[in-house]
C-alpha cells in the first residue's frame, strides 16, 4: 500500500509541482487563469522542465561527474530547486502587485463623478441603467438608420406596474 502511495506522490511531484510553480511565477494572480488551464499548463510545463533537467544532468561527462548523472536524488533535488526558484519569483511578483494595487487605490481616478444622492465618488460604470440617460443624436442623420427609417427612442426600463 505504501508503494502505491509513494508512486502517486512521485507522479504529482514530477508531473505537476514544478509546472504549477512556474505558472504561478508567470501568472501571479490566482484568478488570471481558469483552474483547468492552470492544471493543463502545469502538466505540460512540468514535463518540459523534467526533460530539460534530464538533458542537462546527462549532457557531458563533466556534468555527470559533478552531479552524479541522472539519479533519483539528483532529480529530486533539481525539481525541488526549480520549484523553490519559481515560488520565490511568484512571492516577489505578488509583493510588487500588492504595492502597485495599493498605489492605484490611493490615487483618485479621473473618471470619477460625484453621485447626486450620496455626494460620494462613483464611477460611471457603477451607475445603474435607470440613472443613465439616453444620448440624443448629434445630427438628424445620426437619428436615422441606414435604410432611412427613424430610430426608436430607447428609454430605461419602467419599474413597477
Amino acid at each position: 500500500m505504501t508503494d502505491i502511495f509513494q508512486l502517486a506522490l512521485a507522479f504529482i511531484y514530477v508531473l505537476f509541482v514544478p509546472g504549477f510553480a512556474m505558472t504561478l511565477a508567470v501568472f501571479p494572480r490566482l484568478n488570471q487563469l481558469e483552474i483547468t488551464e492552470r492544471v493543463a499548463l502545469s502538466i505540460g510545463l512540468s514535463l518540459t522542465i523534467v526533460i530539460a533537467m534530464g538533458l542537462l544532468l546527462g549532457y557531458s561527462q563533466t556534468l555527470i561527474a559533478a552531479t552524479g548523472g541522472i539519479t533519483a536524488y539528483s532529480l529530486l533535488f533539481g525539481i525541488g530547486f526549480v520549484t523553490i526558484f519559481f515560488l520565490v519569483i511568484w512571492a516577489l511578483r505578488r509583493a510588487n502587485l500588492a504595492v502597485t494595487d495599493r498605489r492605484e487605490a490611493a490615487r483618485p481616478e479621473r473618471d470619477m463623478v460625484l453621485d447626486a444622492r450620496t455626494a460620494k465618488p462613483a464611477r460611471p460604470e457603477d451607475r445603474t441603467q435607470a440613472e443613465v440617460r439616453p444620448r440624443k443624436p448629434a445630427t438628424p442623420a445620426a437619428a436615422r438608420r441606414e435604410d432611412g427609417r427613424p430610430r426608436r427612442k430607447e428609454y430605461p426600463p419602467k419599474r413597477g406596474p
